[in-house]
């Protein structure tokens, strides 16, 4: 019975999940008491930006279509975006639809990826610190 049930419910969390996260990215600029929480712990405790910091105001920009506004949030938000669209739509494919499609990269290759964006976010983590400390600029400034 939990298999059946682990059949029917497979892929539902990333189907509903993703649109949801979108949604709330749109309306979260009009709630007025959590707009001015400081979400991120990393810089609530040491007061230094973390590699995230910017994603959640990057996807809010993309919810608006801002892509500008969001790129110099964070510049990696829209990378991550259309990998949660790419994950959305393949999801809805493979599960919803019942198509099996086929693996476009290899394992190698989705690691290298995996490194690449991981030196990516602490690449612009560093740009990021260096330029608002030279410049004198406070947490949620843009580039």
């Amino acid at each position: 019975m939990k298999v059946l049930i682990a059949k029917v419910f497979k892929g539902w969390g990333v189907v509903l999940g993703i649109p949801v996260l979108f949604v709330a990215a749109y309306y979260y600029p009009t709630f007025p008491i959590i707009n001015n929480l400081q979400l991120c712990a990393v810089y609530n405790f040491l007061g230094v930006p973390c590699p995230g910091c910017g994603l959640t105001r990057s996807f809010i920009a993309l919810a608006h279509f801002e892509f500008k506004k969001s790129v110099n949030l964070h510049p990696l938000g829209i990378v991550i975006a259309g990998w949660l669209f790419y994950f959305l739509i393949r999801t809805i494919i493979e599960n919803v639809l019942g198509r099996k499609l086929p693996t476009i990269l290899k394992q190698g290759q989705r690691d290298f990826l995996l490194c690449f964006f991981v030196i990516m976010m602490l690449v612009q983590w560093v740009v990021k610190i260096v330029w608002l400390s030279s410049s004198g600029l406070t947490r949620g400034s843009s580039f």
